[in-house]
């Protein structure tokens, strides 16, 4: 089953509620894998986790989504794709 896909201005989010899991975002990464930055969340979420330089495949990850909702409409210009590489590549 496909699930939606969360990003901020900062980074890209899978929330456990929508039924991401550890293995399958790790199965996603070209490098690394994520982990969960605010377990005591009521909405925890899992990213990447750029401490071991993480990073997806951002083709096999836009084939496991649903959906991307932006959380900021500042560069609709770009494609779900070509978001997803940016904030793929984005240091924090």
């Amino acid at each position: 089953m496909r699930k939606p896909i969360f990003c901020s201005n900062v980074d890209i989010r899978f929330y456990f509620d929508d039924g991401w899991t550890k293995a399958e975002l790790d199965d996603l990464c070209m490098q690394g894998e994520v982990h969960v930055p605010y377990p005591q969340d009521l909405c925890p979420f899992f990213r990447l986790d750029r401490s071991k330089q993480s990073c997806f495949d951002v083709t096999r990850l836009i084939e496991a989504a649903s959906e991307v909702h932006r959380g900021f409409d500042k560069m609709l210009y770009l494609t779900d794709v070509q978001y997803l590489e940016l904030l793929n590549r984005r240091i924090p």
